[in-house]
């Protein structure tokens, strides 16, 4: 155009569910209509907590295992001293999943009256997607967190860290069971108390 006027400029129909975006891969390219993929989504857009439980979802074994209890109306999961004992929690991985390491974050009380010693938690994953579920679990992951609040029913908060391969290397919407456990009958776990499970979460 060299003179005023009207540009009449219309979109040409597209597949649904497509987007004006580049390249999926690669470096810088003329854009085109096409579907999302997963790299589309900055991580910081979704949520990156990939799995969330209740104390009420706890799974028990015949043998092994902690139990549920109840105090001051919540239900918690009680974890004795001495011996190693067990709970486990199942979940899909959301879409956005990254295939990344994870992190279990326990929220956990000790019982009673204030003491101080240190609990050993130990965390494990296992993907029962693509593989037999007589398969083990992944290598269990463990930290030692040492109990020093000065009120009682005050949690803390132990951080698992369990690398991808650990977790068997999943991928979104595989379906995954995580296995908590108080090493009790480790040396380094030296509170002489019950501790009770309030919370579990599996994140980025």
């Amino acid at each position: 155009m060299t003179s005023s006027g009207t540009l009449g400029a219309v979109w040409a129909s597209q597949t649904a569910n497509t987007v004006l975006a580049g390249p999926t891969s690669g470096g810088a390219g003329t854009p085109f209509f096409r579907a999302l993929v997963a790299a589309d989504i900055p991580t910081a857009v979704g949520n990156t907590q990939w799995c969330q439980w209740s104390t009420l979802e706890t799974q028990t074994l015949a043998s092994g295992s902690a139990y549920l209890d109840t105090r001051a109306d919540h239900v918690v999961v009680d974890f004795v001293n001495g011996s190693a004992t067990s709970v486990y929690y199942e979940c899909n991985l959301p879409a956005n999943y990254d295939n990344t390491a994870f992190n279990v974050d326990l929220l956990w009380v000790a019982s009673g009256v204030v003491v101080t010693g240190n609990v050993v938690w130990g965390a494990a994953i296992e993907k029962t997607n693509g593989q037999s579920i007589d398969n083990a679990f992944g290598a269990t992951q463990s930290t030692t967190t040492t109990t020093t609040n000065a009120t009682a029913g005050n949690p803390s908060v132990s951080t698992i860290a369990v690398t991808y391969a650990n977790a068997n290397s999943p991928v979104a919407g595989n379906h995954l069971r995580l296995r908590v456990q108080r090493v009790g009958n480790n040396g380094s776990d030296t509170l002489s108390a019950l501790v009770q499970l309030v919370g579990i979460s599996l994140r980025k």
